[in-house]
């Protein structure tokens, strides 16, 4: 595809299909939208150091590659091997201070053979080293003891004071009769909500209840600095120049 700023191409259409974006054009609207979103919502600045958990083919590295600058850079993670080595062929190989790393995790759908168990990994990053980091669609697809385990993993690698961008399904009033409209919404409303795990097809799909996902950022060692609800279960933007679908959660290492 032709290349867009400036330097980098845009992914193929099999890796736009398989990260869930409808073309190029909606590829392009979601990275801005959380450009804009990582500068509003936690002052994202061009010398910070960013993590990107799960960075599936590049959309926020290449939303980002015009505003961070060194000794800024970017640190984007995936199981996905084939997005990994697509990122380091057209964006690492023009931006050293982009990095990307493939997350070799025993995961069944997405990376069947990895070698490392789940509960082992660390994030690809120093203790203390990141300003600001985002999870876009990742902790909607992950079971108690692994979002658990990447909140303790962000709290390790994030700077005192740095900030976090995570998107959950929360199950607030509008989440829960969301799920309770679903064919077997109620059997799964009453049975294990830590999170509330489902399958449609492959995959996995996991919401909170808000109080338990608190308390398992607070465990972790991180504080909700702030949370915006998104539209997924037919809730009211709070703003509609914001429109997102999953709900924003905002986490920050407190100073000491």
């Amino acid at each position: 595809m032709a290349a867009e700023n400036g330097t980098f191409d845009l992914p193929p259409a099999g890796h736009l299909q398989w990260i869930g974006s409808t073309g190029p054009d909606q590829f392009k609207r979601v990275g801005h939208r959380y450009r804009e979103l990582l500068v509003e919502d936690t002052e994202l600045e061009p010398h910070h150091m960013v993590l990107d958990i799960g960075c599936g083919t590049g959309r926020i590295a290449i939303a980002l590659a015009d505003l961070l600058r060194p000794p800024g850079g970017y640190v984007g993670f995936d199981v996905w091997r084939e997005g990994i080595e697509w990122c380091r062929r057209n964006i690492a190989a023009r931006r050293p201070e982009f990095t990307f790393v493939h997350a070799d995790i025993d995961e069944p759908h997405l990376n069947p053979r990895g070698r490392v168990p789940v509960g082992a990994w660390r994030f690809p990053a120093a203790d203390a080293s990141i300003d600001r980091a985002l999870s876009l669609s990742v902790f909607t697809h992950l079971d108690g003891p692994t979002a658990r385990h990447y909140l303790a993993e962000l709290a390790r690698v994030l700077k005192p004071g740095g900030r976090g961008l995570l998107t959950f399904f929360l199950l607030d009033a509008a989440g829960t009769a969301r799920v309770a409209d679903w064919p077997s919404g109620r059997t799964l409303l009453a049975g294990p909500r830590d999170p509330l795990l489902t399958r449609f097809g492959k995959d996995l799909f996991a919401a909170w209840d808000p109080d338990q996902l608190d308390g398992a950022v607070a465990a972790a060692g991180l504080v909700v600095g702030g949370r915006e609800p998104g539209d997924w279960c037919g809730r009211p933007l709070v703003r509609a120049d914001r429109p997102h679908h999953q709900d924003h959660l905002i986490v920050t290492r407190p100073l000491a």
